[in-house]
């Protein structure tokens, strides 16, 4: 039993859910979720829809290697639509989430990624949440 999350460790020292979240909300942090103090961000990890190999769509994947991507390809987004920022100023536009996100094992808050709100921002530098 890991001491810090509380969750069990498999022989190879893998943290594994007991029992497995079968169908977190859309802001559930997952129990396969990094838990760290260096978290700044969080994005979806769990039922992911995403091309399959050769071709169709592969539903419900889950696994913490989702969520980087998401946040890279939201960073490359906001590059592209302004691509005089700065690496910083992307960092700022990023972890301005309306959206916080409890991970309930160490009851700590963190903004969720929000692509969209984080795009508007390069628009518009005093902008206000307009859904979409």
């Amino acid at each position: 039993m890991d001491s810090h999350t509380g969750q069990k460790k498999d022989v190879d020292g893998a943290v594994s859910c007991d029992p497995p979240q079968a169908s977190p909300r859309v802001d559930d942090v997952t129990c396969f979720s990094n838990v760290s103090s260096q978290i700044e961000i969080l994005a979806p990890g769990a039922f992911m829809d995403t091309s399959a190999l050769g071709g169709g769509t592969a539903v419900g994947l889950a696994g913490t290697s989702f969520a980087s991507p998401l946040v890279a390809g939201c960073a490359a987004l906001v590059k592209a639509a302004r691509p005089s920022t700065s690496a910083p100023q992307i960092r700022a536009d990023l972890l301005r989430s309306p959206t916080m996100v409890t991970d309930e094992r160490v009851n700590t808050a963190f903004p969720r990624l929000d692509c969209y709100f984080s795009l508007e921002g390069v628009f518009f530098d005093d902008f206000d949440v307009i859904d979409p």
